[in-house]
């Protein structure tokens, strides 16, 4: 895995549209960003591991350090409203063309 830098040839850089490209980079800031958050997961894992030794009552990850990422909380409401809509859609286009 190439860390710090995105690789595309000459060719593939002018080959992209502006969408494309950008599309491209914002993957790998996303991919990066998801890289240092498991790193510093890896680090809490094995410093709650290091503190359970020695705890009378062990600690969860969350408690000993939580992290700005993992405070975003998903409306259920949404998903499930998400999940009616596709559901919906695909039924539509089962109806619509069938199973072959």
């Amino acid at each position: 895995m190439a860390l710090g830098v995105l690789k595309i040839t000459e060719n593939d850089f002018w080959g992209m549209t502006p969408r494309v490209f950008f599309n491209a980079i914002n993957a790998y800031i996303k991919q990066r960003e998801q890289d240092i958050h498991i790193s510093w997961e890896q680090a809490r894992f094995i410093a709650v591991g290091l503190v359970n030794c020695f705890a009378k009552k062990p600690i969860k990850n969350t408690d000993f350090v939580r992290f700005p990422w993992e405070n975003e909380v998903a409306d259920p409401d949404e998903a499930k409203k998400q999940f009616d809509y596709w559901v919906k859609r695909f039924e539509r286009i089962d109806r619509r063309y069938g199973r072959n």
